[in-house]
């Protein structure tokens, strides 16, 4: 659980900073890196590591499959943001930043 942990704390900060360049306030490339590729591919290796947890463990498994491939899905139409509606294209960022955010805060407790 201590992964989860920290890729929480992480993920908050991350969420945080997407939301930011969503608004403009902040620079989406840092030294040459994408700053909302490299919080997206955090964010799904923290939901495919939450779904294998889920996987072997008990429980109910339409929560515990189903949320994070939800969210594994929302985070990878990143990549593919050219052919997706434009309305959803333009806010698909702050959409992730929200997820990110609410995923980092629910795993922290």
């Amino acid at each position: 659980m201590v992964f989860a942990k920290i890729t929480g704390s992480v993920l908050i900060l991350f969420g945080i900073c997407i939301g930011l360049v969503h608004f403009e306030l902040f620079s989406e490339i840092i030294y040459g890196v994408s700053l909302v590729s490299v919080g997206i591919i955090i964010f799904i290796a923290h939901e495919l590591f939450a779904l294998f947890n889920n996987i072997s463990s008990g429980g109910n498994r339409i929560i515990g499959i189903g949320v994070p491939l939800l969210f594994i899905a929302v985070a990878g139409s990143n990549f593919i943001i050219n052919y997706m509606p434009e309305m959803i294209a333009l806010n698909l960022k702050l959409i992730i930043a929200v997820i990110m955010c609410a995923e980092g805060l629910y795993r922290l407790h």
